[in-house]
């Protein structure tokens, strides 16, 4: 009989694959029961039904068999796959841009995506020298200095090839994704030696989430990315030359990726470690701290301390959760206890909205990166994997993982995603070099094909972002939880998840329910969020010709937000349609003191309405204070004059026309 206590190496091994593969499919599997807490792993619960279970089954099915096989079940690495894996290093890359170029996000609202893509619709017809100026500007301490490069460069390519700012972002991303690639796979090059150990991680940066920036995301992201990724390369490379040039180039290096995001700031600790082991080289008495527990003790613990110390110096203990445009660093981070009262004090840095968010930004990092690390560390070859280039690694990564857990996400984690994607590129660095300290292991043919069967689970990011219904579902579940935890900008993802809802029937239904479950989050008087979500809703209402429920929920708007712009206006237009004219009367001053949608418009709408309910001494009075400022304007001076007739009525007529 076998003894109990007994467990082979290989079930040892077994064990712990098993443990780290069924901890990624659980989370995967949550995202499936709760899409709108873990919204960074719920892709799956937006796929129809059998494709959803056909993805879970085969996943893991393949990996059941995988572990009940005798046997190898790669191949092992020989001449003629070392000669198939140079050619994989070219054609790889290609078809990712290709991939790329093929599934889209079929509208994108990410980020400041939704406000950015109207402007890069319109041609640059001229470039001037201030332009070129301004693109030319250096100041690496301005959070959006790597904004107006990306899209003076933009603008410029669409200059010169006389197309829109959004087609030139289009191709240059399905250019950089095969950069992207291919930096990569030079780095898996020099990192792995077995062909089996470097196809998988081949996979893992094909298919790896944050990707999703390259496919045609209108922010700025898809460029600094791929330079991370060539400094994590040239970073490689000096570790294993260890000469003055390659130190002076990653100094470089970091010097230009400033000029493109102020993120390349936090790869610093990289190059002070960088110089610290390259003059080790003669002075021996520098080995002594260059030790892994020594480092981390001297840099990370540190590190920790100095980001724990900028934050109390930027005061965001007790700090605003709201930035003006032109000061993001009025609320750089996510405060402890915000100054703003409810709806803004639903997110706080220790509250479980924020823990929870920043769960789904790592997780989506790179999950198959995590399964390697998982495995290393049960498998107790994380320590003995620490080389100066791993522990380098490390520190930039602890360095990072600070860092984003106190940046303020201005939109919030799961539409500013694209921001805190900047670890990812450290992290499946960190996976690759662990994973090739395992290769030699008689599991780790397994190991890699285990790999292989979750990245299954990865395809549908893409599937999802790319599709009108599915896109539309998993915007309104990011607005759900967005609204209850972190409020800013919330109702942006409501609006598009509607507007991709192609059925009206259907649309109506979706967002009546939101409505009705979102209210008891609401707070009256002072939730603009919600009361945007109801404006938009009956805007739809109106576009069925129920104007009846349509002004019903445009008042109750008004109750969350008494002066909201585009809520004014619109109830104008419903009491106007109703033939109910007197009654928007009294809103009348607020709409042209909002300026909406520009102040000439408005004070047509408001004296078109003030004649149509017959009060043309208020008509008198808009078309008298308009031309004060502007009596230039022949069509309100003619509507004037009319009204100062014998037969004021008349003047409906001009509106009639127009």
């Amino acid at each position: 009989m076998r003894d109990s206590q007994f467990i082979s190496p290989e079930d040892k091994s077994k064990n712990r694959i098993a443990t780290a593969a069924g901890l990624v499919i659980s989370i995967h599997v949550l995202g499936v029961f709760f899409p709108e807490q873990m919204w960074g792993a719920h892709y799956l619960s937006f796929l129809p039904g059998w494709l959803m279970l056909a993805l879970i089954g085969f996943s893991i099915s393949g990996i059941t068999l995988i572990w009940n096989s005798t046997g190898e079940v790669l191949s092992h690495s020989n001449f003629e796959s070392e000669k198939l894996w140079e050619r994989l290093c070219w054609i790889i890359p290609l078809l990712a841009g290709a991939f790329a170029n093929l599934t889209p996000i079929f509208r994108d609202v990410y980020g400041d995506s939704y406000y950015i893509a109207k402007e890069l619709e319109v041609l640059v017809k001229e470039w001037t020298p201030e332009m070129t100026a301004a693109a030319l500007n250096y100041d690496p301490f301005v959070p959006k200095e790597g904004i107006r490069t990306f899209y003076s460069l933009a603008n410029f390519l669409g200059y010169a090839f006389e197309i829109s700012s959004a087609t030139v972002i289009k191709y240059l991303q399905v250019f950089l994704i095969i950069v992207f690639n291919w930096l990569w796979l030079r780095l898996v090059t020099k990192s792995c030696k077995g062909f089996n150990t470097r196809i998988v991680l081949a996979v893992v940066g094909f298919l790896v989430p944050v990707g999703l920036v390259f496919h045609q995301h209108y922010e700025t992201y898809a460029l600094p990315l791929t330079l991370f990724m060539g400094f994590v390369l040239l970073l490689k490379v000096f570790f294993e030359k260890r000469e003055f040039i390659y130190l002076v180039a990653l100094i470089v290096y970091l010097i230009i990726g400033l000029k493109f995001h102020i993120s390349f700031w936090l790869l610093s600790p990289a190059l002070i470690l960088a110089t610290l082991f390259f003059l080790s080289n003669h002075q021996q008495r520098l080995n002594a701290i260059l030790k892994p527990k020594t480092v981390l003790w001297l840099m990370v613990v540190p590190g920790i301390l100095l980001v724990a110390a900028i934050y109390l110096w930027k005061g965001s203990v007790n700090g605003t959760r709201l930035a003006p445009p032109d000061n993001l660093y009025d609320a750089l981070f996510v405060t402890t206890f915000p100054l703003e009262a409810a709806p803004y004090d639903r997110y706080k840095l220790f509250g479980f909205s924020h823990i929870c968010d920043y769960f789904q930004v790592l997780f989506n990092w790179s999950p198959i990166s995590w399964f390697l690390i998982i495995v290393a560390v049960l498998s107790k070859k994380f320590k003995s994997s620490l080389t100066p280039f791993n522990l380098t690694l490390l520190v930039v990564f602890v360095a990072m993982l600070c860092w984003f857990f106190i940046l303020n996400p201005l939109l919030g984690m799961s539409a500013d995603w694209d921001l805190f994607s900047f670890p990812a590129i450290i992290l499946m660095a960190i996976g690759a070099q662990l994973f090739a300290s395992m290769e030699t292991e008689k599991w780790a043919g397994k190991l890699g094909a285990t790999a292989l069967c979750l990245s299954l689970l990865n395809i549908p990011v893409f599937m999802v972002n790319a599709s009108q219904s599915m896109l539309s579902d998993r915007y309104e579940a990011l607005f759900r939880n967005d609204f209850k935890h972190f409020w800013i900008g919330s109702s942006t993802l409501f609006e598009v998840a509607a507007e991709l809802e192609s059925n009206p029937v259907e649309r109506l239904q979706r967002q009546t329910k939101v409505i009705n479950d979102m209210k008891p989050y609401a707070i009256p008087n002072r939730d603009l969020e919600y009361a945007e979500v109801l404006r938009q809703t009956g805007i739809s209402y109106g576009g069925v010709g129920d104007f009846s429920r349509a002004l019903e929920l445009h008042k109750a708007a008004e109750s969350y937000q008494p002066n909201l712009k585009k809520n004014i206006f619109d109830m104008i237009v419903v009491y106007f349609k109703l033939n109910r004219p007197a009654e928007a009367l009294p809103y009348l001053d607020r709409h042209i003191a909002n300026q909406y949608p520009s102040r000439r418009k408005a004070t047509l709408m408001a004296i078109h309405v003030s004649i149509a309910a017959g009060d043309y001494n208020r008509a008198r009075f808009y078309c008298s204070s308009f031309l004060q400022q502007s009596p230039e304007d022949k069509f309100i001076l003619t509507v004037f004059n009319v009204l100062n007739s014998g037969i004021p009525s008349e003047a409906i007529k001009f509106f009639a026309k127009s």
